[in-house]
């Protein structure tokens, strides 16, 4: 199975267009084509971006990251990974998608561009259309 580490704007981007490629992301990990992860961080972002953007209630957004077909990982987890990841990335905001990324062994899937290339490439990275591109492939 094919593991991936996401980050919020791919989440945000498979809900608002299901239809879009990170959208066949989410539908790929819901068909157990793929195993998703993401740092706690991108939960708390996704959340807030909703609420802020989509106008999302407290219930929607339960709702929604229990669909999810994510692993949320904690902090403690990539915690010894973040100043190597801090190091490989300009935005330090993004850090703990890259210790993710570096605990699990697994490519970040972005369409941010912070992430395209990384400095030391310190971790794989694919573009959403991309990593889609490379399933339906593979």
């Amino acid at each position: 199975m094919t593991e991936l580490v996401v980050d919020t704007n791919v989440l945000f981007s498979a809900l608002y267009d299901p239809e879009s490629p990170p959208g066949r992301i989410v539908e790929f990990a819901l068909e157990g084509t793929v195993e998703l992860y993401a740092p706690e961080t991108v939960r708390a972002e996704l959340r807030d971006v909703l609420v802020r953007k989509l106008d999302y209630t407290k219930d929607e957004w339960s709702e929604t990251k229990q669909a999810l077909p994510v692993e949320w990982i904690d902090e403690p987890v990539y915690e010894g990974e973040i100043e190597e990841a801090r190091s490989a990335i300009a935005d330090e905001d993004d850090a703990p998608v890259v210790a993710a990324s570096l605990v699990t062994g697994a490519p970040v899937v972005s369409g941010d561009g912070d992430f395209h290339p990384l400095e030391e490439a310190a971790v794989e990275t694919y573009r959403p259309r991309a990593s889609v591109d490379e399933i339906d492939g593979g």
